[in-house]
């Protein structure tokens, strides 16, 4: 089960933003923020960490930030 809620937080990790839609800058720095995060989740001992580490990730970055506040403000 933890190995499957791993993949799944990975995956909503590299779908939670399109990278295409920023400058190249910005592109390096999300790509540098997700890779923390699928190590973080690679790290998470249980599910709660593995919580923890895709939220984190979601705000480790400002336009990462910005894409999850959006939803809030819409």
């Amino acid at each position: 089960a933890l190995t499957n809620a791993k993949a799944l937080a990975k995956n909503a990790l590299d779908t939670y933003v399109t990278a295409s839609s920023y400058r190249e800058a910005q592109k390096t720095a999300l790509a540098t923020a997700i890779a923390n995060g699928k190590t973080a989740v690679d790290a998470a001992a249980d599910s709660a960490a593995i919580d923890a580490a895709v939220a984190a990730a979601k705000t480790a970055h400002p336009m990462m930030l910005f894409h999850s506040l959006k939803f809030f403000i819409l």
